[in-house]
């Protein structure tokens, strides 16, 4: 009967069945050619590692870090790759928290793509102890673009400002409003309700149907007037 197996990869996604059932009258190869059919392999701890759908190659060679997570994917057959995607956490594969530090898109001796995450104020790789998974600071690498994003969050961890530099379009927003509270000021990204709206905004235009202001929430509902 040949290697025959119980289910499509796509609805038996850790191949827990394709060694021990069978499927009369169906078997492996032919499916593996057929037209449409996709084909998943798995490594040892059943995790995928391979797509393909007839003679076409979609991922192979996929390696996982530590926690599972997919480290590397290889786009493409290996005798006409497309791109490698790699993905660093925290140390290298020894995930400490699980965050992923960067993506590198490469394509032969080229990297099209890097984009880099840190989750410390300081852009420090280590642990710190201000680490509650945020990311603080965003990287984007191209052959032509070196940009930067930085983000702030309110005591409740919600998004209060995003500014990004480096490039020909600098933009920065800063989200809900800065309350006065004695000698100190409290960002508040949000109203009570989790209202989130675009309190100053330099280098991009909102559109006229983005919340400006707290007042633009009547009832708990968002309420805009067009004065156009």
């Amino acid at each position: 009967m040949g290697d025959k197996i119980v289910c499509h990869p796509l609805e038996c996604p850790h191949g827990r069945h394709r060694r021990k059932q069978f499927v009369l009258g169906v078997d492996k190869k032919l499916l593996d050619h057929a037209p449409g059919f996709v084909a998943t392999t798995y490594d040892a701890q059943n995790r995928p590692n391979s797509v393909s759908s007839g003679a076409t190659t979609y991922a192979r060679s996929v390696s996982y870090a530590s926690s599972d997570a997919v480290a590397q994917i290889q786009y493409g057959s290996s005798s006409a790759p497309v791109a490698t995607e790699t993905v660093v956490f925290d140390q290298g594969l020894t995930t400490i928290r699980a965050q992923p530090t960067s993506v590198t898109i490469t394509t032969g001796s080229s990297t099209p793509l890097t984009l880099n995450y840190r989750y410390c104020q300081n852009q420090a790789l280590q642990y710190c102890s201000n680490n509650n998974r945020n990311v603080q600071t965003a990287g984007i690498v191209t052959p032509s673009l070196n940009l930067m994003q930085t983000f702030g969050y309110d005591k409740a961890n919600r998004l209060a400002s995003a500014v990004e530099t480096g490039g020909s379009n600098e933009w920065s927003q800063t989200y809900g409003w800065t309350a006065a509270n004695g000698p100190h000021h409290v960002v508040e990204a949000a109203d009570q309700y989790g209202n989130h709206w675009v309190s100053a905004s330099t280098g991009i235009t909102p559109s006229p149907f983005t919340p400006s202001a707290a007042s633009n929430f009547t009832n708990n509902q968002l309420f805009i007037q067009n004065n156009g």
